[in-house]
């Protein structure tokens, strides 16, 4: 079995409880003024945790439904084609259904529309981080390319907006003495983004207590991606992403839309936003929730299946020295290596890039794992895909601890595909 194929279905566990359609709204009833009590963002018993709100913009539920209309009027761009919703919608998992964005007049954008489930919880927005806010966030789209209007025409067309009879009465129940304005439409936009909640998906009944919640190889899946793939240390739950963890961010260059162009062809990244050349290329770590929903991948939206994905990520590793490998013999040694899955792609992975690099490459695959079952698991399948006295090299149970003893201790390996035992 394709070991990537397992990490797909661990993510597929992520999606049920993201595909909640969300309705689109009427637009601007004619309504009396609404009382506007106050919601809570999430379910007090949510795995994510308590969301931080703005002080100056408390979320009620009057501000909630006119940002959802909002979030759905054409209206509010430049040429009254494109809505917010244009480049978030339910069918593509929220996220963008193009690889790049579209704007209005039919303008390609510079960058896929990511994924919008949990949002509110971030502290910094967009691919580069460059907003540090829901409302900043807001603001940046409508004047900018995704909406077209123009930062200096935001307030004119805030005015526009309020002027139609039934967002005039929304807006001055909503915002008292205040009513339209550019600031009053973005905090109308956040309130409601930030009830766009996914916590309760399979993955997520499966780290409450309901062991029945995932497959069998979504459970296979779960233990390769929190244990030798390493997926968890960038892609860190519940919100499978580092980026939702820590200020103002989580940002890595992992080679996506670098290859073969000039540096200055290269989209610099978090770098325009930093001007450190540490910055260069790197973007966010996207939240893998509703991850099989929202293809394509990536901040150019250059990868088209999930699979594809999960692949290239697990060819990182040989990517920056593709073209200093050379024919012979290479040693891989996991050291946690679970059901195997990241010796198989590592396996798989360079001998491709060997083989397009026109050079002839033999493998050792060597293992240690500390997991009886999935000890077990590992050792048949190489017995299955024929390797025989090699599967000697996967040892395994409760007395091999890694730590305490390695199995490999004289042994020099060419790479590693975990953290190696101390010493190594």
């Amino acid at each position: 079995m394709q070991k990537s194929v397992v990490v797909v279905a661990l993510l597929l566990s992520l999606v049920a409880a993201c595909d909640k359609p969300t309705a689109q709204p009427v637009a601007a009833p004619v309504a009396a003024p609404v009382a506007a009590p106050v919601v809570e963002s999430a379910a007090p018993s949510s795995p994510l945790g308590p969301m931080n709100i703005p002080a100056d913009n408390p979320q009620t539920d009057a501000k909630v439904a006119l940002g959802h209309q909002l979030f759905f009027d054409k209206r509010l761009s430049k040429d009254g084609t494109r809505a917010c919703y244009s480049c978030h919608q339910n069918e593509d998992g929220n996220g963008g259904h193009d690889a790049l964005a579209i704007g209005p007049g039919e303008k390609t954008l510079t960058r896929h529309s990511p994924v919008i489930w949990n949002v509110g919880y971030l502290t910094s927005l967009y691919w580069d981080g460059r907003a540090d806010s829901l409302e900043a966030n807001a603001i940046g789209a409508w004047g900018g390319g995704n909406m077209a209007v123009g930062k200096e025409n935001l307030e004119a067309k805030a005015r526009e907006i309020g002027a139609i009879a039934g967002y005039k009465t929304q807006f001055d129940a909503v915002f008292p003495g205040e009513g339209a304005t550019a600031a009053n439409v973005a905090k109308a936009l956040s309130a409601y983004e930030r009830t766009l909640i996914c916590d309760a998906t399979a993955y997520d009944r499966f780290k409450a207590g309901d062991a029945a919640a995932l497959s069998e190889q979504q459970l296979r899946g779960h233990d390769l991606f929190t244990g030798s793939a390493g997926c968890i240390a960038c892609h860190t739950p519940p919100f499978f992403s580092s980026t939702y963890m820590m200020k103002p961010g989580a940002f890595f260059n992992v080679g996506i839309g670098t290859a073969g162009k000039a540096e200055a062809d290269v989209d610099a990244g978090r770098a325009v936003v930093t001007k450190a050349d540490a910055d260069w290329a790197a973007f966010k770590v996207p939240s893998l929730r509703n991850i099989s929903k929202s293809a394509p991948y990536f901040h150019n939206g250059s990868v088209a299946t999930l699979k594809e994905a999960v692949k290239l990520m697990a060819s990182l590793m040989f990517l920056p020295i593709a073209d200093r490998i050379e024919s012979g013999t290479y040693l891989l040694y996991d050291c946690t290596c679970g059901t195997g899955g990241m010796l198989t792609v590592a396996d798989e992975t360079l001998q491709k890039i060997a083989k397009d690099h026109g050079k002839q490459v033999a493998t050792h695959l060597y293992g240690q794992e500390i997991n009886a079952e999935t000890y077990a698991i590992c050792k048949a399948d190489l017995l299955l895909k024929g390797d025989g006295d090699a599967a000697d090299n996967i040892v395994g149970g409760p007395a091999f601890s890694t730590l305490s003893n390695d199995q490999f201790r004289s042994r020099t390996f060419d790479f590693m595909l975990a953290n190696p035992p101390y010493g190594k």
